[in-house]
C-alpha cells in the first residue's frame, strides 16, 4: 500500500466557469522520507522499550494505524450535488 498521490478537486457552477485543482501530494513523499530515515534511530529504541511499556506499544500501534489510514484513503471518491454547485474530490 502507498500514501495517495494525487487529489483532483472540481467544483462546477452552473453558468460559470468550471474550477479544476489537480494538488501533487507525491512531492510530500520527499521530505515525509527524510524524517522518516532521521526518526529511524527513535523507532528503534521506542520498539525495544515497547516490549517492557504498555503505554509505547500502544502510541506505535496508533501511529502505524494512522499510515494505514492513510494508505487507504487512495481510491475514496467524493461527489456532492447542490442546488448551486457540483463538487467532485477524487485521491488517487
Amino acid at each position: 500500500m502507498f500514501p495517495p498521490a494525487l487529489i483532483r478537486i472540481r467544483v462546477v457552477s452552473p453558468g460559470e466557469k468550471k474550477i479544476a485543482l489537480w494538488l501533487p501530494i507525491f512531492l510530500l513523499w520527499i521530505p515525509a522520507l527524510v524524517v522518516a530515515v532521521a526518526a529511524t534511530p527513535l523507532v528503534l529504541v521506542l520498539v525495544l522499550v515497547g516490549v517492557l511499556m504498555p503505554r509505547v506499544r500502544r502510541f506505535l500501534r496508533q501511529c502505524f494505524d494512522v499510515f494505514r489510514l492513510l494508505c487507504c484513503s487512495r481510491g475514496t471518491r467524493i461527489e456532492v450535488d447542490d442546488n448551486e454547485d457540483n463538487v467532485f474530490v477524487d485521491i488517487r
